[in-house]
């Protein structure tokens, strides 16, 4: 008489996952890549928006620093050499307002650039290629006043998204929009007043300085 031996299973033998197990697999992965992803994402954009706010914060400072040098160190000799002043609201080049043109003692001679600490610079809004509805704040510097052939001097762009340049200067009674100097018309102002506008939300860039300069007469 034969014995029959029963069929025992191992126990450590390898079961398979099943469809519906690797299904909510799948999902869950989704669901955690997904939250990944948006945190991600989220701190990518709060860290360019802090990039593009420090950038525009040391735009701001550098910017009112050289308006503010430029104004405090104005010029009007009387002569050739420092004979401008003129200032209005109207456009240059462009389709956004404010132009202004002084001599000032703000050069920075070097080897390459010999010669004296006067300038003659130049303040305009230029339009912007990026954007429609904003433009660039721009200075020029002249510092070789005394070529026989002025060349263009290089453009340096100070701060973006700008809507107007307003020059505004005070003749002892009240602020007037434009300034013409001439030695026909050899008036100056007892202060100047530069607003610089944006269309970032910021508030108005406003420099304010006295004009302390008395013309003197050429030789």
């Amino acid at each position: 008489m034969s014995a029959t031996r029963p069929h025992l299973s191992s126990p450590n033998r390898p079961r398979g996952f099943t469809l519906l197990e690797v299904s909510l697999a799948l999902a869950a992965s989704a669901v955690l890549l997904s939250a990944v992803y948006g945190v991600f994402s989220k701190a990518i954009h709060l860290r360019d928006d802090a990039t593009e706010r420090t950038r525009q914060s040391r735009a701001r400072v550098r910017a009112a620093g050289i308006l503010s040098d430029d104004l405090r160190n104005a010029r009007i000799s009387g002569g050739a050499l420092a004979a401008v002043l003129q200032g209005s609201r109207d456009p240059q080049g462009g389709q956004f307002p404010g132009t202004l043109t002084l001599a000032t003692t703000t050069a920075r001679p070097g080897q390459d650039t010999p010669g004296g600490d006067l300038q003659q610079v130049h303040y305009f809004v230029a339009d912007d290629t990026r954007q429609a509805n904003a433009g660039v704040l721009v200075r020029t510097a002249q510092t070789n006043l005394l070529a026989p052939v002025s060349e263009e001097p290089a453009p340096e762009i100070l701060i973006d998204q700008v809507t107007a340049l307003e020059p505004g200067f005070f003749d002892g009674q009240t602020w007037t929009e434009r300034w013409d100097y001439t030695p026909e018309n050899p008036a100056l102002p007892q202060a100047i007043r530069v607003t610089v506008r944006r269309s970032n939300g910021d508030a108005p860039l406003e420099i304010t300085v006295p004009w302390t300069t008395q013309t003197i007469a050429a030789p």
